[in-house]
């Protein structure tokens, strides 16, 4: 749970995952995340679109397929100076995926 925005390397971990799961079993992934895009901080990276679009394509090279569409609606920074950040200043929220291994 919100693990892969701390240093991750997303090609290591797809291919990780899938070779863990069994056909048809699920990962399901958290994270921080906000479009446009924030300034990194030290190893911790609030990952945006982009970031979010190639964690998809790496998975699917590993036989990882998104479980259904993305809504990339978002509303509220959940994460804010009145609630939890690490800085005040710092606002985001959080996104979720859900893969299927093929």
């Amino acid at each position: 749970m919100s693990v892969i925005e701390h240093g991750i390397n997303f090609l290591k971990f797809a291919k990780e995952c899938s070779r863990l799961l069994r056909p048809n079993g699920k990962l399901f992934i958290t994270f921080d995340y906000w479009d446009p895009k924030i300034p990194r901080i030290s190893d911790w990276i609030i990952l945006d679109r982009n970031d979010v679009l190639f964690l998809i394509d790496v998975c699917a090279s590993y036989g990882l397929k998104l479980n259904e569409p993305i809504d990339w609606t978002i509303q509220d920074k959940v994460i804010n100076g009145a609630y939890y950040s690490s800085s005040p200043e710092i606002a985001y929220t959080f996104g979720m995926l859900v893969f299927l291994k093929i």
